[in-house]
């Protein structure tokens, strides 16, 4: 950039923001700055106020005459230093002002009002002969001028017929300094609000002729008196009450008190602003010289911050406030211009810089080379170790057009640890997975050298497409493999989606091969540099990211559904449009409000008032909601706004103009984890319970052995007994803090002691609509006292959805399932029965063992069931016939807090 247009460029910046200030474009932004920075002042103890507002009735305005002289006297018994009347009484008797004149530190205001004769034309108010006949100090009372609906200034008098007429606050101000004189001059000046947010102090003439004052509360103190807001008193709005009001008396304590205190905001004049803003430019031109583009343009918010950091200081410890709004103007402007010039003359950089943000942008979502760079493989065999607790694991790819293979990724061994030999995919145990396509598990040999004691081997082959794309080798300890349910599956499952990643790694791979040749990029005229390829390369993998970042949305567990600032909805997720046509929901017909109606039990005018908090108070708010769709489960329902900040990008703004862009409600279950609170709740109440049974003995031991008549060998085994006693009670105290204060949550698979009754509800609630559709309802039998048994919580609700969709989808139709709880010989008993179609017995058994391969999801559900109970200890008795149906049978020890075996309960459940 030349000094030219350097020079011009600060002219044109300077001249556009002066004539922006002198022409009034910058008074609201000012203005809101200048509230926000009084809104932001560090407030002042009100007890350290020397201003009193007291506030009258407007009862009083007419009668009651003999009121006004006890309220001054009551007020001079005391001795405040001033009293100030903003108004002259009118109904007051005629001793009230020859009272007042003898105090001789009474001052009243003077109303002006408009002539009716001339058109806007303000004149003072008549005065009655008794308080013309006194002398006082009287100004004029003026309603303060408003600018964009808020009242900042407060004029110092008014001018009628060459005649100036001082207003009440310079009058008051003159007679608290002293001066008898009123020196003032027509004009403005700023009120100073600063550290005043919650006022001045304030009371009513009903408490002071009423005697309710304290001592000491207005002595020595300025009072000012005046009407409180009416009909005849209208408020004024400051910037410390933008939403709400203020009374006129209260605005005239704020004026007075920045009159007498010398607390004048002081403003820059028009000639002083400009060498302000020269002095702005002038930096900010000799920073770009001096700096590099970066660094300017990272200033860019730093500097501003630090100008309104400047201005506040400036404004609350000196009482100066600068043109903000012109500063902040030729700052931005300054930056914009230079900014512009760098543009237009470093095009290709910043062409080549858009690129290398792309690039990063592509990394964001999935990078273009994952699936050729090693540390992203890192990932996969470390998520692959994590989950399976692999000792050791490679992964290999057959090299294109050769029978061996290679290495891609591999963790605690390496290619040169497989057997030599071994690495021809054509040989053994290559060709027997390939031939058996799925996971084999290595017995006679070791595939690596050095095997592991207790190790189990597997080779799975990779296949896509029908292809053969490498091999995974994984080694696990035995003791690993008894902890997971259907390893093999879990292999076949991440086998599937590694060999999709070898899939497209081929792919990539060959096309950066292809790309790289010069003759083909010339044949389909492909530019020579990579700029618009890059950046077309980008828009389609952002078109991906938006398509992922919807999966998400889908993928998420709660269900979600947004609306924008109208009502219309944005979008919802897979979860809820499901469970929105189950209830016969039309969600893309419904508003916010219709929606939040429908599922709550709330009133449509309270459902308008939570959305109003939500969209202009940006609060959220959390309900729960119940679905006649979804019998017995619990829903809660978050509902909170969404906004946007000052850093998003301008084209959003200009899509959403508004700082709350819509409303996110998510429809979250909660069934389980309040069966867990409750699974906890039950468990205090059997401990309090077995407790207060346990010390009701202990107690009549203690009252036997008071007796004098025992004899002393009686008395040392009661002792014996009693010291036995206490010690189990010890530990059964501490193992039950021990299950009290251990956390309970979804998904935990370690035991706990669970009332299993409270676990059926659950069940039965998530299988009710299945049920309803198979015409299938239930008979359930649970004794009245059943011990609780130790087992996962939400794994053994899910043991018993289980068994009841084995039975229900085996069931005739108009047939009832038979559930027992019962509690018999120390042991816990489940009994499941249907009347259904069964199988053969001996083939029902197989399927259940494992010896038999099955395709049913439903056994497969059974073979995991049948694992996680005897893991907890409990022993599984299945059978079945045909033509007859099913039966479980579940034995399970009672766990520390049983109960004795109560009398069977019957009742029905028609789901």
């Amino acid at each position: 950039m030349s000094n030219k247009t350097q020079i011009l460029s600060v002219i044109a910046v300077l001249l556009g923001t002066w004539l922006l200030g002198v022409s009034g474009m910058t008074r609201l932004p000012d203005a809101l700055l200048y509230d926000w920075y009084v809104g932001s002042t560090p407030e002042i103890d009100t007890a350290l106020l020397d201003i009193v507002v007291v506030e009258i009735d407007h009862k009083m305005r007419r009668g009651q005459k003999r009121k006004w002289n006890l309220l001054l006297e009551r007020l001079e018994a005391q001795a405040p230093r001033w009293v100030i009347f903003n108004f002259i009484p009118e109904s007051a008797p005629d001793d009230f002002y020859k009272t007042a004149a003898g105090y001789g530190n009474v001052i009243f205001g003077r109303r002006a009002a408009p002539n009716p004769l001339k058109r806007n034309r303000l004149e003072p108010e008549p005065t009655p002969e008794a308080f013309q006949s006194e002398a006082f100090p009287t100004g004029i009372v003026l309603l303060p001028p408003v600018y964009y609906g808020v009242h900042r200034y407060q004029r110092t008098g008014l001018m009628i017929d060459e005649t100036f007429y001082p207003s009440l606050e310079a009058v008051a101000a003159n007679r608290v300094a002293g001066i008898d004189e009123d020196p003032w001059t027509p004009g403005l000046f700023r009120v100073n609000f600063n550290g005043k947010t919650n006022g001045f102090p304030k009371t009513t003439a009903d408490r002071i002729l009423s005697g309710d004052l304290f001592s000491g509360q207005i002595r020595d103190k300025i009072v000012i008196v005046g009407f409180a807001e009416s009909y005849y008193d209208i408020g004024v709005h400051t910037p410390v009450t933008p939403e709400s009001s203020i009374s006129m008396p209260e605005f005239n304590a704020h004026a007075l008190d920045t009159l007498i205190h010398d607390k004048l905001i002081v403003e820059p004049s028009p000639q002083l602003t400009g060498l302000i803003l020269l002095l702005i430019i002038f930096i900010g031109v000799l920073i770009y010289r001096i700096s590099s583009f970066q660094f300017f343009s990272w200033l860019m918010i730093p500097s501003a911050l630090l100008f309104l950091l400047a201005a506040w200081k400036l404004f609350v410890y000196f009482n100066v406030w600068l043109p903000l709004s012109q500063i902040l103007a030729a700052h931005f402007l300054i930056f914009l211009y230079l900014c512009r010039n760098f543009t237009v003359s470093h095009e290709k950089s910043t062409q080549e810089m858009l690129v290398k943000t792309s690039a990063k942008l592509q990394d964001r979502v999935l990078p273009e080379s994952f699936y050729e760079i090693k540390e992203h493989w890192d990932q996969v065999v470390v998520m692959v170790n994590q989950t399976l607790n692999l000792s050791r694991t490679i992964f290999l790819e057959k090299i294109p057009g050769d029978q061996r293979i290679r290495e891609v990724k591999a963790l605690n061994c390496t290619l040169s640890d497989i057997h030599e030999k071994r690495r021809d995919y054509r040989r053994t145990p290559y060709s027997n997975a390939i031939k058996e396509n799925r996971p084999i598990r290595l017995k006679k040999y070791s595939f690596l050298k050095h095997p592991h004691k207790d190790e189990e081997q597997y080779l799975v082959p990779l296949m896509f497409g029908g292809r053969v794309l490498g091999f995974w080798f994984l080694g696990v300890e035995s003791a690993n493999i008894s902890k997971m349910d259907d390893f093999q599956f879990r292999i076949v499952h991440y086998a599937d989606q590694i060999s999709e990643l070898l899939y497209r790694r081929e792919l990539r791979m060959r096309q950066n091969r292809i790309e790289k040749r010069r003759i083909r990029r010339y044949l389909k005229l492909l530019p020579e540099s990579d700029v618009y390829r890059e950046l077309n390369s980008s828009i389609t993998l952002l078109e991906r990211r938006l398509t992922l970042l919807e999966k998400v949305f889908d993928g998420i567990g709660a269900s979600v559904i947004l609306y924008d600032l109208f009502g219309r909805v944005l979008h919802a997720n897979r979860n809820m449009a499901e469970l929105m046509e189950t209830s016969g929901f039309l969600i893309y017909q419904m508003t916010a409000s219709d929606f939040l109606s429908a599922v709550t039990n709330l009133t449509l005018e309270d459902i308008r008032s939570l959305i109003r908090n939500t969209i202009f108070d940006r609060k959220p708010f959390t309900l729960t909601a119940t679905l006649e769709s979804a019998p017995g489960k619990t829903f809660m329902i978050n509902i909170r706004p969404v906004t946007q900040t000052e850093s998003d990008s301008s084209s959003i703004n200009e899509a959403a103009p508004f700082r709350t862009i819509g409303v996110l409600i998510e429809l979250v279950e909660v069934t389980e984890l309040d069966m867990l609170n409750r699974l906890k709740d039950e468990l205090y109440n059997k401990v309090s319970h077995t407790l207060y049974k346990d010390f009701q003995p202990l107690v009549l031991a203690c009252d036997l052995l008071k007796i004098d008549t025992i004899t002393s060998e009686d008395r040392k085994t009661a002792f014996e007994t009693l010291e036995r006693r206490i010690r189990q009670m010890a530990e059964f105290v501490k193992k039950a803090g021990e299950d009290l204060s251990e956390s309970i949550y979804i998904g935990k698979e370690t035991a706990y002691p669970i009332d299993p009754a409270l676990t059926l509800k659950p069940a039965l609630a998530a299988l009710s609509i299945q049920a309803e559709q198979k015409k299938v309802s239930f008979d359930i039998e649970i004794a009245e006292s059943v011990s609780m048994v130790r087992a996962g919580p939400e794994s053994f609700m899910e043991v018993m959805k289980t068994f009841l969709t084995v039975l229900i989808n085996d069931a005739v139709q108009n047939t009832r399932i038979k559930i027992s709880i019962l509690e018999m010989d120390e042991t816990v008993i489940f009994n499941f029965s249907n009347k259904g179609y069964g199988m053969p017995d001996d083939v029902f058994k197989s399927y259940l063992s494992g010896t038999s391969e099955v395709a049913s999801p439903d056994i497969k559900a059974l073979r995991q069931a049948i694992s996680r109970l005897r893991r907890w200890g409990g022993v599984i008795d299945a059978s079945s016939k045909l033509g007859d149906g099913i039966r479980f049978a579940v034995y399970m020890k009672p766990d520390t807090y049983s109960s004795k075996q109560g009398t069977v309960k019957r009742f029905r459940a028609d789901l």
